[in-house]
């Protein structure tokens, strides 16, 4: 039931106005930050902390690292001592100075999160409140000084996305003609720019209905081009002059609609068309004049989706809705991609425009952060199924739309796009490749995959076991040659015994530890042993619903394997797949965390207990006992005191999981203050 189709990405940054913005809350944070650590009554009451007074349990204060770290970091640009011990529970041999990173988070803690640790007068934190709101440094019971909900609004609204679905409807023309059939879906009319329409006076720089179809139509005539316009919303409808006679063909006695001047243009070029009564019928219509190629671009809000509205006749989407759920943007996309029995070659493209943040603050951002926009694309690949770039597989995940790499500077951003242009105009290869991808299946079956590179899955108990088949071969040989001398020469009884002991414990240990060596041979079949300590883990919890699924390991290159539940339920795949990926996840303040016992604590000598295993003790405990017969001899660490803790920071650093992210991704290492 589903045409080929690819999801592409247009990346834009923020205009001037909004860098300006973006800059000003920027200075409204460090303005504030100086004026608190001017305060001395906002001093008097954090040095009350209950934890500075022991009355705090390490457990509790180690909860949360980085706030406990904001506190001493504050009392330390104040030259205020406190208790040595807790410096040393963070595990930092040095603190940093004040910030606003820091006082974002003292202040979340004092004013929010951890009001009863302090002894505050009631008046002082509201006023403080009222203090932090009026500079729109408080969203929502949360103080945001670096990365403000407002500012990513507005970036998410940015204007400088009307630049691209110009960009991108201009360049679909071109390479599909009359043929296409492109639906731009925003969130809000904007009524009051029906003035504009035709109105050169009046800018058009929003999102909307009605400033889209303005910008599209303008250099639609600036260019010189054949495109015919039109828009579709529950209060106003919009289409060219020349698709008059096919409307009122479509509507036929189902309805009465009186046509109109629209804005300044004159009745030859556009109508708006307004219903008699109950206008139920007028969106069927205007929609078979869509799909009749009476119009090519057709704008309208994701109202329509909540009509029920449907039109298989689409081949190219722009996801303009900045406002709604994964489930309605699910909806939008799922419009674009349905199969249409009048047109076998369908193909779809479905477009998702992204606004970064200004570069350079990108490369400065300690979390790496490119933008909420940003995040929100990726939280939508991960729901989204479709055909990896260059490989033949179908896939879900950021990972798939493989052209998207960093820098994000100007002019890799502009390749980007440039490259994201021309595959889109490339419908017959997509096809051809998403009939390839198809074939390679005889059964489609939706797994939660986890991808493990070879480097990951440990040897040690591959070589525990080889070692210990040595060591039994040559007690095996001493054995048969002691009992070989003593039976040639003494014929000593008690002699002989000790001879033939040595054989049948050397024997043993070859018979136990060959099928290990077999089984943990290499890597795959090491990932997959892994998979199986997982799965008995969450078998032995009682996690699992169904308990006849089993663990597969495959290789879909020579240093990359995947791992994934077979049968079994949704939600088994899916917490299976969770509990791999938090494995072998980079060491960060677990709760619990597994670290080898013996020898040098390389690169494979940290792991993380995963969540679901993390709420006890015995739970965790559990799970290192069912790991144990696949990864070796590790302890069961609980990080929340002061050895635990040292541990943790020392995994932050060996473990190989943080190594590759840092490698991978650019990332700093995460400090013991955090």
């Amino acid at each position: 039931s589903l045409c080929p189709h690819q999801d592409y990405v247009y990346f834009n940054y923020p205009t001037k106005e909004e860098e300006q913005e973006v800059r000003r809350f920027q200075e409204r944070s460090k303005a504030m930050t100086e004026k608190i650590m001017q305060d001395t009554q906002f001093l008097t009451y954090v040095r009350s902390h209950k934890g500075l007074s022991g009355q705090l349990s390490d457990d509790l204060l180690l909860d949360n690292p980085a706030y406990l770290a904001s506190l001493l970091i504050y009392l330390q640009s104040k030259n205020i001592a406190f208790p040595s011990r807790l410096q040393r529970l963070l595990g930092a041999k040095k603190l940093p100075s004040m910030n606003v990173q820091w006082m974002e988070r003292l202040l979340q803690g004092f004013l929010y999160d951890d009001v009863d640790s302090y002894m505050c007068d009631k008046t002082y934190r509201e006023l403080l409140i009222a203090d932090l709101k009026s500079s729109g440094l408080i969203e929502k019971k949360k103080v945001v000084m670096t990365k403000s909900a407002a500012v990513e609004k507005m970036l998410t609204n940015s204007l400088g996305k009307c630049n691209s679905i110009r960009d991108i409807v201009f360049h679909e023309y071109e390479t599909s003609g009359q043929n296409l059939r492109l639906l731009v879906l925003t969130d809000y009319i904007r009524k009051e720019y029906e003035k504009a329409i035709g109105n050169t006076e009046y800018d058009v720089n929003s999102l909307g209905v009605l400033p889209f179809f303005e910008m599209l139509r303008r250099e639609n005539e600036k260019k010189n081009k054949q495109i015919r316009f039109g828009v579709l919303c529950g209060t106003i409808v919009i289409i060219p002059a020349e698709a008059k006679e096919a409307l009122e063909q479509e509507i036929g006695t189902s309805g009465k609609v009186t046509f109109s001047r629209i804005g300044n243009l004159p009745e030859t070029d556009y109508l708006k068309v307004t219903a008699v009564g109950n206008a139920h019928f007028l969106t069927g219509a205007v929609t078979n004049v869509f799909s009749k190629g009476y119009i090519q671009v057709l704008v309208g809000t994701k109202s329509l989706l909540g009509e029920g509205w449907d039109s298989p006749c689409i081949n190219s989407l722009i996801l303009a809705s900045f406002v709604g759920s994964f489930m309605l943007s699910n909806q939008m996309r799922g419009r674009a991609i349905r199969v249409m029995k009048e047109q076998p070659e369908k193909t779809s493209n479905i477009w998702h425009l992204v606004c970064l943040r200004p570069w350079d603050e990108v490369l400065k951002a300690d979390d790496n952060q490119i933008s909420e926009d940003y995040s929100m694309l990726e939280r939508r690949m991960e729901h989204f199924l479709g055909l990896h770039y260059t490989e033949n597989t179908i896939e879900n995940g950021i990972k798939r739309l493989s052209i998207i790499k960093t820098p994000f500077n100007k002019t890799n951003i502009d390749r980007i796009n440039r490259q994201m242009l021309k595959m889109s105009g490339q419908r017959d290869t997509l096809k051809k490749r998403w009939n390839s991808a198809l074939a390679i299946y005889d059964k489609m079956d939706i797994v939660d995959e986890t991808e493990v590179k070879d480097k990951f899955v440990t040897s040690v108990v591959f070589w525990d076991a080889i070692l210990t088949m040595i060591l039994s071969a040559i007690l095996f040989l001493i054995g048969a040659i002691g009992a070989g001398v003593v039976a040639g020469a003494s014929r000593n009884g008690h002699l002989a015994g000790i001879c033939y002991f040595f054989i049948v414990v050397g024997l043993t240990g070859i018979m136990i530890r060959f099928p290990k060596i077999f089984m943990l041979g290499s890597p795959l079949k090491r990932l997959k042993a892994f998979g199986n300590g997982i799965r008995k883990a969450l078998e032995e919890q009682q996690l699992l619903e169904e308990t006849h699924c089993k663990v597969v390991a495959e290789s879909p290159g020579p240093d990359n394997h995947i791992i994934y539940l077979s049968g079994g339920s949704g939600r088994d795949k899916a917490l299976f797949a969770q509990c791999v990926n938090e494995f072998f996840d980079v060491i960060d303040n677990q709760r619990y965390i597994l670290v080898k016992k013996k020898g040098r604590k390389g690169l494979n000598g940290f792991y993380a207990i995963p969540n679901c295993f993390s709420k006890k003790k015995e739970d965790a405990e559990c799970f290192a006992k069912c790991m144990h017969p696949y990864i070796g001899g590790y302890d069961c660490v609980y990080t929340r005191n002061e050895k635990g803790r040292e541990l943790l920071l020392e995994g932050r650093v060996k473990a190989l999981a943080n190594r590759e992210e840092r490698c991978i991704s650019h990332k700093k290492v995460k400090g013991a203050l955090e």
